[in-house]
């Protein structure tokens, strides 16, 4: 149980118009720009995206953390990846 307070109380995802980061269940933060991604997959039993960049930096971002869908939107804004590509379940009306 206590992993998933701490997931719950320190996992989070903040974007802009060219940067990423995302802090994991144990306050590790990692960080990226739009223009390094380079791959995105989604992995249906854990709930998790994960986005890695040119330096083989990886960024995991759970599917229900809030804002997904603004997130999800600018994804498909500014890499090459798609949410219907990589599985993610978001329907396109969400994703604004």
């Amino acid at each position: 149980g206590i992993l998933s307070v701490l997931f719950y109380r320190n996992h989070y995802l903040r974007f802009n118009d060219t940067d990423i980061e995302v802090s994991n269940a144990y306050g590790k933060i990692t960080r990226t720009s739009w223009d390094n991604i380079i791959d995105g997959r989604f992995n249906i039993s854990s709930g998790l995206i994960t986005l890695t960049d040119s330096d083989g930096v990886k960024l995991k971002i759970h599917q229900h953390l809030t804002g997904l869908g603004g997130f999800v939107g600018l994804m498909e804004q500014k890499t090459k990846i798609k949410a219907k590509d990589i599985g993610l379940p978001v329907k396109a009306k969400n994703l604004s």
